[in-house]
């Protein structure tokens, strides 16, 4: 069952070429190592498109309150080409396309731009892939992040804490090593994480990815990224004051690792299964200790921007603060009566605010929760989703799914509230999801 592709996507500035001191020595490096590579598939020409909606019900609000029931979130056009023997176009055009593949599908997310808000507009996803050898191909496409972990599951609900940084320009080199049943590795060179077409940082990003079958139907995934600096980062301009500020006056250091261990559905024991078990962290250290902006004013409103824009800095300048994400996530689907599906979801999330202490328990009364309260350094959250997925016809598919996440305690700017303005650390939701491809 088909519900949305993997993202990527962007335009490269032709009058700025990334890396022009290092990009020859890359590619003649990577040349000299396919002689142990074995080659890999360009698809033919196709065209596919495809529509979604969600219906989606918070259980926190009261009857009769709006629910956004039959929300547009996909309009997609998915264009293929094969330009020669060689080489190979790909375009997606999705005006409900992110600029994130963590965004990807979801009915809630944190605040964030669609391409539409972006220079490229509606073009939610851009690709040349050069097949430089028989044994190696290079691709120029907006990278979404080597750390992001599978997930299985088939629900939009689901893997919502996981969060591999912003969509960028970058240069990927793919090749499967001749190791065992055959290794993918993935080399990516990019301008920095939100950064779509020039670089407007002094540092770049730099990614390994990696994926062996370690037996049959059983993988693993290793991925490692490093953002030199995100002062250029349009997630810092939009979350700043929507795009006006085109470069910030900070930057951060983004350190991302991800590892998984997965059922990729092929087992014999139990054909059909995919299963996941994931680990990804995140660092981010701050550059410049005495340029810096407090949390508060970077993120004035917790409902709006979410969690996933957090940035924590030492107001006090005396430390350049490092803080920390990890999140766990445990994801599986099985194939029952055909084309349909189950899906399950387990995800927890852990925020270490490094020499900062950021987090107030509120004890359940955001009334009186202020800075009297002692603050700490960590924040918890889980949540665990759960769903069905069913082919009502050809192209024609349905998911029904629920999810309840809750904080570990009632934070400061960090909780749920319904339309009462009454506070709680719960929130569940239901959603019902269409898709129609063809």
């Amino acid at each position: 069952m088909h519900f949305r592709t993997t993202h990527f996507s962007n335009i490269i500035d032709t009058h700025q070429p990334i890396f022009p001191r290092s990009r020859s020595l890359i590619v003649y490096s990577i040349a000299f190592l396919s002689t142990i590579f074995i080659p890999q598939t360009i698809r033919a020409d196709e065209t596919r498109s495809s529509i979604g909606f969600h219906c989606l019900h918070n259980f926190k609000k009261t009857t009769g309150s709006t629910q956004g029931c039959l929300n547009l979130y996909e309009l997609q056009l998915l264009i293929t080409k094969q330009v020669s023997k060689s080489v190979r176009t790909v375009f997606r055009l999705d005006p409900f396309g992110t600029t994130s593949r963590s965004y990807e599908g979801r009915p809630i997310s944190p605040n964030h731009p669609s391409i539409q808000k972006t220079d490229l507009l509606f073009v939610d996803f851009y690709s040349i892939d050069w097949k430089f050898r028989d044994h190696l191909t290079l691709s120029l496409q907006e990278y979404g992040g080597a750390t992001q972990l599978p997930s299985f599951s088939g629900l939009s609900l689901a893997s919502h804490f996981q969060h591999s940084g912003w969509d960028q320009i970058a240069l990927v080199a793919s090749y499967k090593l001749l190791i065992g049943d055959g290794v993918n590795v993935n080399l990516i060179i990019g301008n920095g994480e939100g950064e779509l077409f020039k670089n407007l940082d002094p540092q770049q990003y730099g990614a390994l990815d990696i994926t062996g079958t370690l037996t049959t139907g059983w993988k693993l995934k290793l991925g490692f990224s490093i953002d030199g600096n995100n002062a250029g980062n349009i997630q810092n301009s939009y979350y700043r004051d929507n795009f006006s500020v085109k470069k910030t006056p900070f930057g951060f250091s983004t350190t991302r690792i991800g590892l998984a261990f997965f059922l990729d559905g092929q087992w014999p024991e139990a054909r059909g299964l995919k299963l996941s078990l994931g680990w990804q962290q995140a660092s981010q250290k701050d550059l410049n200790k005495k340029i810096n902006f407090t949390s508060d004013e970077y993120i004035p409103d917790n409902s709006l921007y979410g969690i996933d824009a957090l940035i924590i800095e030492d107001t006090s300048q005396i430390h350049a603060n490092t803080f920390t994400r990890q999140v766990i996530n445990i994801n599986a689907s099985y194939q029952i009566l055909g084309n349909h599906y189950l899906g399950l979801d387990y995800e927890t999330l852990a925020i270490d605010g490094g020499k900062v202490f950021y987090f107030t328990d509120c004890h359940n009364d955001i009334n009186t929760c202020d800075t009297s309260r002692t603050p700490s350094q960590s924040l918890e959250k889980s949540a665990y989703s759960m769903g069905i997925g069913l082919a009502l016809a050809e192209g024609l598919n349905m998911v029904l799914e629920y999810r309840e996440s809750s904080y570990a305690k009632i934070y400061r700017k960090f909780h749920y509230t319904d339309d009462k303005e009454e506070i709680s650390r719960h929130r569940d939701l239901f959603n019902a999801r269409f898709a129609l491809n063809w």
